[in-house]
């Protein structure tokens, strides 16, 4: 089970102001060796909000004359009645596709009734750049992602997700804003835990969460016996709109929601339905046709993925470790290339199958299927 590294004597920091806009803290710990120490700490332009606080560019010092940086700091508000994951998961999973966490603090804050706001602060390295912006550079200029594009990053996605799985940890707030990339070398990395939860046999689970167009049919339905698939689900969302350019399912509340969906996939499946293996093949053609309709440049073997993806039932839904083997990333087993936007020189992939012990653990008998054939 993860647990937050207790760090002795650390206590909520008063931000003392200084007048260049510079802020002092006594004690901000490093993740490197857990050690506390006095730092300066500048704050630059708001990069964005998260599921619970605000993200700014920011700059750190001992002295305020030589600045490190520049990082993202985000700042939650400390409330009792939301326990969040995030500090857990940034402090003890360290792996290539989640947002790496530098340092952070506590922190108050005086309000206007003479009340304190108490405040996690998470330091993290500063990549600026989103999935989402990605993908409004190229529709916004007449083009599309290009297919090994959509393919690299979703691959990365659910390397990322399948460690958060393994721990039955589903990150809960899976869309483009959350999907932090570096264009020019092909990365990308899961940010924003906020939303996360640990998945427990006992406990009392959360349906009224992830954002709208990429919630699961069991969230939107309020079900509460849900698992880690609900973020295959949104994936699967963000594939579509990696293609598309816009949301792919785009209601205005649940319910609508669910009737967006139900234009691609047909109407929920009533649990009396028939199971018949003819009944089924039936229906599996006519999904695949729809979906053929709905994204007609895409080759066979990529339908075929997202039939995996976006199915209503949990149990047909698959994976990460068996997407992560499907033919959908052939081209990145056998080619070691691609082609940055707005570069004309290609360039080396990102490392995609460095894969740790724990990952391997993971992957099981999945592991031979993805990593890239022996010459």
């Amino acid at each position: 089970m993860l647990k937050a590294k207790q760090v002795p004597g650390t206590t909520p920091n008063r931000m003392t102001k200084l007048e260049d806009e510079h802020y002092f803290i006594d004690d901000i710990v490093s993740i490197k060796n857990c050690q506390k120490s006095k730092m300066f700490v500048k704050e630059g332009k708001r990069i964005g909000p998260g599921s619970f606080g605000t993200v700014t560019q920011s700059y750190l010092s001992n002295n305020s004359i030589e600045w490190l940086g520049p990082y993202a700091i985000k700042r939650v508000v400390i409330s009792p009645k939301a326990q969040s994951l995030e500090l857990e998961i940034l402090q003890n999973i360290k792996h290539p596709n989640l947002v790496t966490l530098e340092f952070f603090f506590e922190s108050r804050c005086a309000t206007k009734d003479g009340e304190y706001l108490y405040q996690k602060n998470f330091v993290m390295e500063y990549i600026p750049q989103t999935l989402s912006s990605e993908i409004r550079e190229y529709f916004d200029n007449g083009s599309k992602v290009p297919t090994k594009h959509i393919k690299l990053y979703t691959f990365q996605i659910l390397r990322g997700l399948l460690t958060l799985h393994s721990m039955n940890i589903c990150h809960g707030d899976l869309k483009p804003t959350n999907i932090l990339i570096i264009p020019s070398r092909g990365i990308a990395k899961i940010c924003d835990f906020g939303s996360a939860q640990r998945l427990k046999d006992n406990g009392e689970l959360k349906t009224y969460f992830c954002s709208r167009f990429y919630r699961a049919p069991e969230l939107l339905l309020n079900l509460k016996d849900y698992s880690t698939q609900i973020d295959i689900w949104s994936l699967g969302c963000i594939i579509g709109e990696m293609i598309k350019g816009q949301p792919l399912f785009k209601g205005d509340n649940a319910n609508s929601q669910l009737e967006e969906i139900a234009k691609l996939l047909g109407r929920l499946p009533k649990s009396s339905v028939d199971k018949s293996q003819q009944l089924q093949n039936t229906l599996h053609d006519q999904k695949f046709k729809k979906f053929m309709h709905w994204f007609p440049y895409m080759e066979f073997f990529d339908v075929e993925f997202l039939l995996k993806v976006l199915v209503y039932d949990t149990s047909e839904r698959w994976d990460a470790k068996r997407l992560m083997a499907h033919e959908f990333f052939d081209a990145l087993r056998h080619e070691t290339y691609f082609l940055p936007r707005g570069s004309n020189m290609p360039v080396h992939l990102p490392e995609l199958f460095n894969f740790s012990a724990l990952e391997k653990r993971g992957l099981g008998q999945y592991y031979s299927s993805i990593v890239p054939p022996l010459d």
